[in-house]
């Protein structure tokens, strides 16, 4: 068995925006060289280049994983607002996280919005609510996949 992290970018259909009309992005297609190309490549400190962000308060992201470990990376400075992320809000005591991205200095790197190691392995559905101010997703990466257990099988699914 072996136990390995999956990196998903902000474009990948896992990951769920509430009405796109809110969320600003770069189009992918304008620099298909850039894909998986290193920071060096792009002149973007962004995973492939892409993030999505918004300031309309109250818009969500939502996506699902199997798995033990959850970070979500995005931006900081000072027009950064607060979010709320929600780990399987469906059962009755959800893990909420009060999270804020204000920094006094914009971001030189992405920012680690949320991370832990310590989830149960199952899965597990994720809710990021913003507050308002600006919010940037850069990129979400799901640890403790175990690869090769008995029964395993890779399911990504992503809520409508």
């Amino acid at each position: 068995m072996s136990v390995r992290n999956v990196t998903y970018d902000d474009f990948d259909p896992v990951i769920v925006y509430s009405n796109p009309a809110d969320w600003s992005t770069h189009n992918p297609q304008d620099n298909p060289g850039w894909f998986n190309a290193t920071s060096d490549v792009t002149g973007s400190i962004w995973h492939q280049a892409t993030y999505h962000s918004t300031e309309v308060a109250g818009t969500k992201i939502s996506f699902n994983f199997t798995g033990t470990g959850l970070y979500v990376y995005g931006g900081s400075g000072p027009e950064y607002g607060n979010y709320t992320l929600t780990i399987d809000p469906s059962i009755p005591t959800p893990f909420i996280y009060p999270g804020q991205a204000y920094s006094e200095q914009n971001g030189t790197d992405r920012y680690l919005l949320y991370g832990t190691d310590g989830l149960a392995y199952a899965e597990h559905e994720v809710v990021i609510e913003t507050q308002g101010g600006r919010f940037l997703l850069d990129l979400v990466e799901v640890g403790g996949l175990e690869f090769g257990a008995e029964g395993f099988v890779l399911l990504l699914r992503h809520s409508p």
